[in-house]
């Protein structure tokens, strides 16, 4: 199609050029210098079709205009320095044409095989993720039993345990669980990544009870790290439309970032009503859930990457602080799949606030 199309335009050029030529011999009266000129102006057409149509193109109307040029060349003008001055002028304006027509053609082929690369690249993205997810569901399996029978000999339904056992027991207990929320991490992302949808299912929540749910777990680390919780929910708060297993999640990651990043002073958990989406005067829509602590904090250059999968600010061998950087990245995939947004503020070793949006429930 584009052979045809490109000879399609050299017929056409051709026709032109040559009710052109026949022009200017049979029905003005030009001087033979007027008449160069006038010759010499369509050696810039060759350039013009080097830079749509590459080199070929180039090649092509050059010889094309050099044979209708060149016997004018010889016998309209004798004087050899003269005729060599024009014949300089055509052949300086091919080398351009022809430069200017491979350089189109280098830039198309680096073009088309960048395209390939892309497409190369997200297929093996795909293939990639595929395999993830089908290892995460192989891995939940064990570790789901290793999880519940380490909670059944807790439990003491086999005996009695001393105190060393119960102690190891424990630690096998939280490392399994630990690893059961990478794996489910994991999971997400390949879900995601592989085009697999990630149903939601929306029913009425009360935000209160959720938050009060997911900063119950983290009461044990934030008291041991000597850091002050404050729940602050709107007295008026209507319930939030959302899906309770992600909104979980959610909530689960921005806390957990907000608890291991903080060492000293607080972590308040606020819910209220939203401006955002609407105009001044009329009713809200979202409700607006932000998670404000006192701890290190993200340099500012770090903020657009922040909610990237895989990113961990402290990246040297010997980080201080463990993960696999998915936390935030499934917090915002989770927050768009509810059609909402979520957004960071920070100031570096004064503290962050990562803000989302949730619909507000409507009986309508």
């Amino acid at each position: 199609m584009k052979s045809s199309n490109q000879k399609s335009y050299y017929i056409f050029f051709i026709i032109i050029l040559t009710v052109l030529i026949t022009y200017l011999h049979y029905s003005t009266g030009l001087e033979a210098h007027a008449l160069h000129s006038i010759y010499a102006e369509l050696y810039y057409i060759p350039i013009l079709l080097a830079a749509f149509f590459g080199l070929k193109a180039a090649i092509s109307a050059y010889l094309f205009v050099s044979v209708l040029y060149l016997p004018f060349v010889f016998i309209s003008w004798t004087k050899s320095l003269f005729l060599v001055d024009k014949i300089l002028h055509l052949l300086f304006t091919g080398l351009f044409a022809f430069l200017a027509g491979f350089l189109i053609d280098q830039l198309r082929k680096y073009q088309e095989q960048m395209e390939r690369d892309k497409i190369e690249l997200q297929k093996l993205d795909k293939l990639k993720s595929s395999f993830l997810a089908n290892v995460s569901h192989e891995l939940r399996t064990p570790m789901t039993a290793i999880t519940g029978y380490t909670d059944l000999l807790l439990d003491r339904v086999d005996g009695s345990l001393n105190e060393e056992q119960e102690k190891s027991l424990k630690k096998i207990s939280s490392h399994s669980k630990n690893l059961m929320h990478l794996i489910t991490d994991i999971l997400d992302v390949s879900k995601m990544e592989s085009g697999e949808n990630l149903q939601l299912q929306l029913i009425e929540i009360n935000l209160k009870s959720i938050i009060e749910s997911v900063t119950s777990i983290f009461e044990a680390r934030i008291k041991q790290k000597g850091l002050i919780l404050t729940i602050d929910v709107n007295e008026n708060m209507p319930s939030v439309y959302a899906d309770e297993d992600r909104l979980n999640q959610i909530l689960i990651h921005l806390v957990e970032n907000a608890v291991k990043f903080t060492h000293k002073g607080h972590i308040t958990v606020r819910a209220n009503l939203s401006q955002r989406g609407i105009k001044q005067g009329e009713s809200p829509i979202f409700a607006e859930v932000c998670i404000e602590d006192t701890g290190i904090g993200i340099e500012e250059e770090n903020l657009n990457k922040i909610f990237d999968k895989f990113i961990q600010i402290d990246s040297s061998i010997n980080r201080k602080y463990e993960g696999t950087g998915l936390g935030l990245y499934i917090a915002k995939m989770l927050v768009e799949l509810h059609k909402c947004e979520i957004w960071v503020t920070s100031k570096h070793g004064e503290g962050s606030k990562f803000c989302f949006t949730l619909p507000l429930f409507s009986s309508a």
